[in-house]
């Protein structure tokens, strides 16, 4: 599910996960 999402969608759901 997660993979399907874009990072920059990622990136706004995790801002701290951005080491990922």
């Amino acid at each position: 599910m997660l993979k399907r999402i874009p990072q920059s969608t990622l990136a706004e759901f995790y801002p701290r996960d951005s080491k990922h």
